[in-house]
């Protein structure tokens, strides 16, 4: 887990629930709060960047799989 994700209004996951590796995408008011991941250790790794930098993707990013979430904290 990444950040807190009390008071979140939604939530989007990335990945594959079946497999299951995928990670939950916890945002307040369109901002990202949190994450947790599961088999999804670059998600993990990620979201302490982005958080840590005050960063939040879009939810359309976020659905993406193909969109590099990394590009955004370059």
């Amino acid at each position: 887990m990444a950040g807190l994700s009390t008071g979140y209004d939604q939530v989007l996951t990335r990945g594959d629930l079946d497999r299951p590796a995928f990670s939950a995408f916890y945002l307040r008011e369109g901002k990202l709060i949190a994450v947790d991941s599961l088999n999804r250790i670059a998600d993990h790794m990620v979201a302490k960047r982005l958080l840590d930098k005050g960063l939040s993707p879009t939810a359309a990013q976020i659905a993406d799989t193909g969109f590099d979430l990394n590009s955004l904290v370059r």
